[in-house]
């Protein structure tokens, strides 16, 4: 299983914005999943930034729908006294404990541009693939690839899967 944080999917979205190439990460059949906090993460990064008018207005949605197309299981399941410990030990928001969380119970691995994040999960044993630079043109591509993997079908098993609803 990979679970992808905000940051990654953001990463994938904006421009200028260092992040993961979404072509490799998702090349092969495994799970994608994030906890449910995604669906309101993604939007808030995108609704602020059209509001500061780094995206254009209509983006927004254009951006979600690509998203969706990534078939990204929600999961609805944490384990609440999992996420606090991993939040204490690790001095992480709740939200990003919710990661950890996930990778962790499903033994997975965790793609994060959050550096702290990345540190808290290879503590834990977590493999954690993430970096930090990029220049817009690694942005643009990235944004294009993102395009073109979500064009792809993909089977996804989880509590939910990513939706507008």
């Amino acid at each position: 299983m990979l679970v992808v944080d905000a940051s990654a999917v953001a990463g994938w979205l904006l421009p200028d914005e260092g992040g993961l190439d979404p072509a490799a990460l998702l090349a092969g059949e495994e799970p994608v999943a994030a906890p449910w906090l995604l669906w309101a993460e993604l939007r808030n990064i995108l609704v602020v930034n059209e509001r500061r008018g780094r995206i254009p207005a209509g983006i927004v949605e254009q951006a979600v729908e690509a998203v969706e197309g990534l078939g990204i299981a929600l999961d609805t399941a944490p384990s609440g006294p999992g996420v606090l410990a991993l939040a204490r030990r690790h001095g992480l928001t709740v939200h990003d404990a919710l990661y950890l969380e996930l990778a962790l119970r499903g033994r997975g691995r965790l793609a994060t541009l959050d550096a702290a994040l990345r540190r808290a999960a290879e503590a834990e044993g977590v493999a954690a693939t993430g970096q930090t630079t990029a220049t817009p043109s690694a942005s643009a591509a990235r944004r294009s690839a993102a395009s073109s993997v979500a064009s792809r079908p993909r089977a996804r098993s989880a509590s939910s899967r990513y939706s507008a609803s």
